[in-house]
């Protein structure tokens, strides 16, 4: 009461430091104090839009359609869409009955399905992503594409029931939804294998007359299997990036999308020279030497780089890496299933990344005779250098 009635006395520039440390999960109801709080409150709670279900979707969906257009969404600054969290079959009897209080959304009750995990309303999406210093969470292992902890795509069930809610994410409905939210500068949209052109045009276009909107260029882009995006709309994003004051995206997934190729990159990475630290291009079937080469002139502050299955990427490219100034920051790479590199360059790159801690060989062209033989070498040579060791991750290979 107290709070109610002295809450003209805070000045605005008080009360917007207060909640800037206030966790999401109690912004809600700050918000309903008054309309001075409301208007504080409301920026910070909608600035980061996490949605782990299709029926969350769908809500968020409507509010950008609504003929009154929330002011929240013009404070909206990343977005991220993920599988659904855990779900068990409600029929488990004893255990149902312990997790009674765990909130379940209706259409998953609805499928004879409830949550095995809270939601944290804390959680913006974008805490693994964006780590800097705990990348291992999510590199291990390229055919997760994302390792978020202990919810990876590994883990997942990828029946429609509980993760393929993203393959009903729309191009219109994504790109409508962009349109709204005009501040937008992280989205990560993987899995949702529906997204195509029209989210990349509506990337490129500038959201209101006086064009603020995303001025400084995208900062997070995870659009891996988005299938759907042509080589004409990633250089529209391309070219509209170019024309922000200040371009500085950090992260890029393009991973499995059939679209790039050494044009599409050798074109966009010098415009993100200065930024870019996380790379993946795991899958590109099209992109060759030129790429990598493209990468080790243009990327110097790269620190993850995932060319797992690039199968037309050599020694040669490999080597290159090794001699150019990301050699320096270079920390977690995957050169898994690349047939064509060998122990030679990755020795390359062993003897040249100090910072180096992990790298993913399985499948590559390393002699399997050897290989023993060169990993305790390399071992060895970094000893001699007092260099931190390396995590060489080798997944076994089925052959069917």
């Amino acid at each position: 009461m107290y709070l109610s009635n002295s809450k003209r006395d805070i000045p605005t520039e008080i009360l917007q430091t207060i909640l800037d440390f206030v966790p999401r999960s109690n912004l809600a109801q700050l918000a309903l104090v008054s309309r001075q709080f409301n208007s504080i409150a409301s920026p910070l709670l909608y600035r980061h839009i996490y949605i782990r279900t299709l029926y969350h979707w769908e809500r968020f969906l409507s509010c950008c359609r609504s003929s009154s257009i929330p002011p929240w969404l013009a404070s909206v600054t990343s977005l991220v869409l993920q599988p659904s969290p855990k779900l068990i079959p409600r029929s488990t009897g004893s255990f149902m009955s312990a997790r009674k209080t765990l909130m379940t959304d209706k259409d998953v009750e609805a499928q004879g399905y409830m949550r095995l995990q809270p939601v944290n309303f804390d959680w913006t999406g974008l805490e693994f992503v964006l780590a800097k210093d705990n990348d291992q969470q999510y590199t291990d292992g390229d055919e997760t594409r994302h390792d978020f902890g202990s919810e990876n795509y590994a883990e997942m069930n990828t029946t429609i029931k509980e993760a393929e809610w993203l393959t009903k994410v729309t191009d219109m409905d994504m790109a409508h939804v962009i349109t709204r939210c005009p501040h937008l500068v992280y989205l990560q949209v993987s899995g949702c294998t529906q997204i195509g052109d029209a989210t990349m045009y509506a990337l490129a276009a500038s959201q209101d007359d006086n064009k603020v909107g995303r001025a400084g260029g995208m900062q997070g882009l995870w659009i891996d299997l988005a299938r759907q995006i042509s080589s004409v709309a990633w250089m529209t994003f391309v070219h509209a990036e170019q024309k922000r004051p200040s371009p500085g995206l950090h992260h890029l997934d393009l991973s499995y999308c059939g679209f790039v190729t050494d044009h599409c990159l050798t074109k966009a990475l010098p415009l993100w020279s200065s930024t870019l630290t996380h790379l993946r291009l795991c899958s590109l079937y099209s992109i060759t030497d030129a790429t990598v080469h493209a990468i080790a002139e243009h990327c110097p502050h790269l620190r993850l780089l995932h060319l797992t299955r690039c199968f037309r990427v050599t020694n040669r490219s490999i080597i290159s890496l090794a001699t150019s100034p990301l050699a320096a920051t270079l920390t977690y790479l995957s050169v898994a299933f690349l047939n064509q590199v060998n122990e030679e360059g990755v020795k390359h790159l062993v003897y040249c990344c100090e910072n180096l801690r992990f790298v993913n060989i399985s499948g590559s062209g390393i002699n399997p005779m050897f290989k023993l033989v060169f990993l305790k070498q390399w071992e060895q040579a970094r000893e001699r250098k007092q260099w931190p060791k390396i995590h060489f991750q080798e997944n076994p290979v089925l052959l069917f």
